[in-house]
């Protein structure tokens, strides 16, 4: 899991080694991959914080592919 707070699983430890895990999980690449979550595309903040906390969204909301409900820019 990559968070405590995205508890989303990304491979088994028992099953691959950890670097295969890292490299190869869908999960984890569609984190790295740095897509700006819809809300923060107009955002002129949004290439210093790239959408905040994947993982304060995913706490909050369900989905970690929205914005960051704590940031301070978040006005709509």
């Amino acid at each position: 899991m990559p968070c405590r707070r995205l508890p989303l699983p990304a491979g088994n430890i028992t099953d691959s080694d950890l670097l295969t895990i890292y490299r190869e999980s869908p999960v984890l690449q569609a984190l790295r991959a740095g897509k700006l979550p819809e809300g923060c595309r107009a955002c002129r903040y949004a290439d210093l914080c790239g959408g905040g906390s994947r993982c304060a969204a995913y706490a909050r909301t369900g989905r970690w592919d929205l914005r960051d409900p704590d940031c301070p820019y978040n006005t709509t």
